[in-house]
């Protein structure tokens, strides 16, 4: 009971602070602010951390799945110095900052960042993901979640000449690439060369400070509620300021009123079975038990439904299509459907010693785009 009101009382708080400080807090964005930019990362590799030469997986992996079209860092290797893109610095993780102090790099420093030199090649496989600024936007009728891609930051993990042993991989954004057409013709002949790289399925944490994206072992550690409270998990999140516990319960509400209303199917994410909407009731800790009822007599049960617990609602693992024009570098995501993780404990764990990480269930929100 304490834990909840905590979070009532932080969520007031952060709406309050962001109405003060965005007069663009408006709109019929359920994620509340009509303009919410968001910066995070999706590391498209499947190894987070290595040991004895080995990548060395553990529960607190990020959710990740990746069929691949078309090679999406060949496409920017190969087409990055035709002289069409700008490149700008990426030294700063912080969006608002990039956004407003963009400055110009050159060609030769990108490819600098790239890992290029007499001795050394570019070299493709040594990207493995993307930092994204981003615009979200979820509308209701009908539901549907859009991203604008504002710009896009190459993330290259590589090894020092020294590091023999191949242990200590080291990590850099060479160049942030922003989406920057200046005329509706141009982008209307940019989006029609538009080809299909990638069906993805990552995880994005609500919660976590993306500031230090690259281990996840370590900002699962920083998440477990055992160590450090959601609320300062909230008030330390500096890379997505607007995007509040308000705006994501709220989403996460219609989404579930949804599909117990039937406008929305439900999946088992694992085997891709229907389910029931019970069976979502359930999963989201919502159960029907019998207590006493003090106002009638001494050993009166009446029944009791127990609330949904959208606080435990964590992350949530996107599906979704991702695009890349080759002459321009520009790229538009499309998101087909989402899958609420839940991490919680269970009643007889007393003392909280073992978190629980579950998908619940997925949707799309168009069947047609299912994968």
């Amino acid at each position: 009971m304490n834990k909840k009101y905590v979070i009532v009382l932080f969520a007031l708080f952060i709406v309050s602070n962001a109405i003060a400080q965005n007069k663009l807090f408006k709109g019929n964005n359920l994620l509340m602010p009509s303009n919410l930019i968001v910066n995070y990362v999706v590391r498209m590799d499947t190894c987070y951390k290595i040991i004895n030469n080995h990548c060395s997986d553990s529960i607190s992996k990020a959710y990740l799945s990746n069929h691949t079209e078309k090679d999406l860092f060949t496409i920017i290797l190969e087409n990055a110095f035709s002289g069409r893109i700008n490149f700008y610095q990426s030294d700063s993780w912080v969006s608002y900052q990039l956004m407003e102090n963009k400055k110009l790099i050159s060609p030769t420093k990108a490819k600098e960042g790239l890992g290029e030199t007499n001795d050394h090649s570019l070299n493709h496989h040594e990207l493995i993901g993307l930092n994204f600024i981003e615009e979200w936007r979820v509308t209701n009728n009908p539901l549907a979640f859009e991203k604008k891609i504002i710009a896009y930051m190459p993330i290259r993990r590589y090894f020092s000449d020294n590091d023999t042993t191949l242990q200590n991989p080291l990590y850099k954004t060479p160049f942030t690439i922003f989406d920057s057409l200046p005329q509706k013709s141009m982008i209307r002949k940019s989006n029609r060369r538009m080809q299909l790289t990638n069906e993805i399925a990552y995880e994005y944490f609500f919660y976590m400070d993306y500031t230090s994206p690259y281990d996840i072992d370590e900002l699962m550690k920083i998440y477990n509620r055992s160590k450090q409270s959601l609320g300062d998990q909230i008030l330390n999140k500096e890379t997505s300021e607007y995007l509040s516990v308000s705006g994501i319960v709220n989403f996460l509400k219609v989404l579930v009123n949804k599909i117990i209303n039937g406008d929305l199917k439900a999946y088992n994410y694992y085997d891709n079975q229907p389910m029931k909407v019970k069976e979502v009731e359930e999963e989201m800790g919502s159960y029907k038990m019998l207590v006493e009822d003090d106002g009638v007599s001494e050993h009166s049960l009446i029944e009791y439904t127990t609330p949904m617990e959208f606080d435990e609602i964590q992350s949530i693992i996107f599906l979704e299509k991702w695009y890349m024009d080759p002459l321009t570098l520009r790229m538009q995501k499309k998101v087909v459907g989402v899958a609420p993780v839940r991490f919680y404990y269970k009643d007889d764990d007393e003392y909280e010693e073992n978190l629980i990480r579950k998908v619940l269930f997925k949707v799309y929100f168009n069947e047609k785009d299912k994968f």
